[in-house]
């Protein structure tokens, strides 16, 4: 079948979809931020856009253009090995992830229902944002959201201007995992428990935090004084990062707070690094790393309270770590 038969028999099966399939824009959503939404009056999530347009940088299998090479997650022989790793680990750690899809644009995963979702352009430098919606650095392509090396526990090197792992996110992903509203994101919460305190949060970051609590519940019999820092301050709730526009990883049920009065937020104390980022009790930080949540203490903007449920980037520590000793 040549390649002008195949374009035209996609763009016919595009013209069978229902016409008003796709989500309208939310009128007060900012160009060129996905996901991103003013702040309803007195705080309530009640006046929150229920659908938005499909996130900026994603495309959908039909979308006009040549019709993609289909690459399996299963065959990366043809891929770099830093590529080749970060697939196996979003492979691993995200079963939603069903292929790649390489056209003339770069590489694409293919995530349930949801479309595609770009893991990086062509030709683009690893760390280097993809678009106009990454002017200020943190909104990237999944393979910009992995490059920067996660220090495991016990580590705790140096977090020098620039050095955040794991605070760059693709929000393209992020909503095609968990949902780009506050009504899709509840629809996949689940209660969980963290030495009894309850929260809400996306169903398979409960279920690591489940998995952590049994480990912290044994570290606090061990050392009652780690009880200090586990004082449940937050999970699920749609809103913004504190003192920035974008939506907080909290927004989309993937991360937790703990005990804020003791562990602050770069934006609350002058200190540059925080005593803490090197004090806090590595064996809370390894519970939840075991677990598959990254810290906000090993960040330059250090958010010492936070653990975000990114099982990817634990993933890649790991296997980079195992390889140096080997």
């Amino acid at each position: 079948m040549t390649r002008t038969v195949m374009r035209t028999l996609v763009f016919f099966l595009c013209l069978s979809l229902p016409l008003f399939e796709a989500s309208p824009v939310a009128a007060d959503e900012g160009a060129g931020s996905p996901g991103h939404f003013s702040a309803p009056p007195g705080g309530s999530t009640a006046a929150m856009p229920e659908a938005v347009a499909p996130p900026v940088g994603s495309r959908t299998l039909c979308d006009s253009g040549p019709v993609p090479k289909t690459e399996m997650t299963d065959d990366l022989d043809n891929l770099d090995a830093n590529t080749r790793l970060d697939i196996q680990c979003l492979k691993a750690s995200y079963p939603q992830i069903t292929g790649l899809v390489a056209d003339e644009d770069g590489l694409w995963l293919l995530v349930g229902d949801k479309g595609r979702v770009l893991y990086s352009r062509h030709g683009s430098p690893e760390g280097v944002g993809t678009g106009p919606e990454t002017a200020d650095g943190w909104v990237v392509d999944v393979r910009t959201s992995m490059a920067d090396p996660y220090p495991l526990d016990p580590e705790r090197p140096d977090t020098p201007l620039g050095v955040s792992p794991g605070r760059k996110r693709s929000y393209d992903f992020l909503a095609a995992l968990y949902g780009s509203t506050p009504a899709q994101v509840g629809k996949q919460l689940v209660p969980v428990r963290l030495l009894g305190q309850p929260l809400r949060l996306s169903t398979p970051a409960g279920k690591a935090l489940a998995a952590a609590d049994a480990t912290l519940g044994e570290a606090v019999r061990q050392d009652p004084q780690l009880k200090a820092f586990l004082k449940m301050d937050g999970g699920f709730m749609w809103r913004r990062i504190a003192g920035e526009s974008r939506l907080s990883p909290h927004a989309f049920g993937i991360a937790v707070d703990l005990s804020s009065r003791i562990a602050p937020y770069w934006r609350w104390s002058k200190l540059r690094p925080h005593p803490l980022q090197f004090s806090y009790p590595s064996a809370i930080v390894s519970g939840m790393e075991q677990a598959g949540f990254i810290w906000g203490g090993k960040w330059h903007e250090y958010d010492i309270m936070h653990f975000e449920y990114r099982p990817e980037i634990i993933c890649k520590a790991r296997a980079v770590r195992d390889r140096a000793f080997q």
